[in-house]
């Protein structure tokens, strides 16, 4: 496998694909992700070498996880070890339970080499409480995936991209009017997915305007504002009869499309509808941010963002070793786009 192998399968220069492997200036953050992960899968030591050359220590990296991680990670382990082929990078993973974060601070609980200060930096999965990165800082180099967290470097999804392309895909499909019906608060995930569908227009009151420049759809408003529905975060409160109410008038008023965090809103959006009484409700059309993953063949198809997790994975190998090397530099945010996998239109009993 040679360098001019790697640039014809990607389209790219040999010149790019050489400072990609050796982590050069001038190459961005997504192009040089792309040529890891491609330089992994063919085989390519080039860059291992090169690194080991320069007398680079083997780096010990934990991935911590909690046991709700969900499909995406597994993606995302995927990236990381190819990112460790190549940057001389061991890759250690611990799973802490889901209920009880804090164990990972508790010695007798932590994975040996943590216990021992074996470890170089550590990623995060999932999301963890403040107290816990905080304290985990204190003596790691960190780098989080999706989630935040201050003084943390994260690696993750550009939410307003993804968002635009969800709803120009249910604009054009359907009346145009797209509204939002999930959890709002909590989570950053949450926030960040909410505030990134606000985003779709800035400033209320303004005339509606394309979400993009390639003729995408627009999204009317009324009274200069997005249809949102709040999803109480605990599904099965009471609070769910307000959240099926406003979702039927929104219904009624002419909105057609929606898009939802997660599955679980999604599934939940389906039920409020079929619930509802009315007339509509078999001309819905439901996007999903955060899909499941790897569903089974007879999941629903929800049209959906094709979240990136091996180049997530790779991307937060990389930073951390950055940081490694500049303990006082910026912290940063590293946002990778998704692509869009359209679904179908939606109707009971079968909504995809």
């Amino acid at each position: 496998m040679k360098l001019t192998d790697i640039s014809g399968r990607l389209g790219l220069s040999v010149s790019t694909v050489s400072r990609a492997l050796r982590n050069a200036e001038g190459v961005d953050t997504q192009t040089r992700s792309r040529v890891l992960a491609e330089a992994a899968r063919a085989g390519y030591r080039g860059a291992a070498r090169h690194h080991l050359a320069r007398g680079g220590k083997t780096r010990t990296v934990l991935v911590l996880s909690r046991n709700d991680s969900g499909s995406m990670a597994y993606d995302a382990m995927a990236g990381m070890s190819q990112a460790a082929i190549e940057l001389n990078v061991s890759i250690l993973t611990h799973q802490a339970p889901q209920d009880f974060p804090e164990s990972i601070l508790n010695p007798k609980l932590q994975p040996p080499a943590m216990r021992v200060g074996q470890l170089d930096g550590i990623v995060l999965l999932n999301e963890w409480p403040e107290a816990v990165v905080a304290e985990l800082q204190q003596i790691h180099p960190i780098v989080s995936m999706l989630f935040d967290y201050q003084e943390c470097d994260v690696v993750g999804v550009d939410e307003v991209h993804g968002m635009k392309a969800l709803a120009s895909h249910l604009g054009a499909s359907g009346s145009g009017r797209v509204g939002y019906f999930g959890i709002c608060q909590g989570s950053t995930i949450y926030s960040r997915l909410h505030g990134a569908f606000r985003s779709l227009r800035s400033g209320l009151g303004e005339p509606p305007s394309p979400i993009a420049s390639s003729g995408m759809g627009i999204l009317p408003m009324r009274n200069g504002q997005l249809p949102v529905v709040e999803v109480p975060p605990n599904r099965d409160s009471a609070d769910i009869a307000a959240t099926r109410e406003e979702l039927a008038r929104q219904i009624r008023s002419g909105v057609d499309s929606w898009i939802c965090p997660d599955v679980p809103c999604a599934e939940l959006l389906r039920e409020c509808a079929a619930t509802s009484g009315t007339d509509v409700a078999d001309r819905l059309r439901v996007a999903v941010f955060h899909p499941s993953g790897r569903q089974a063949a007879h999941a629903l198809r929800w049209t959906s963002l094709e979240v990136p997790g091996e180049e997530l994975g790779i991307a937060a190998v990389r930073r951390l070793l950055h940081r490694m090397e500049h303990p006082s530099e910026s912290v940063r945010r590293i946002l990778l786009k998704a692509a869009l996998a359209a679904g179908e239109p939606a109707s009971p009993p079968n909504l995809p």
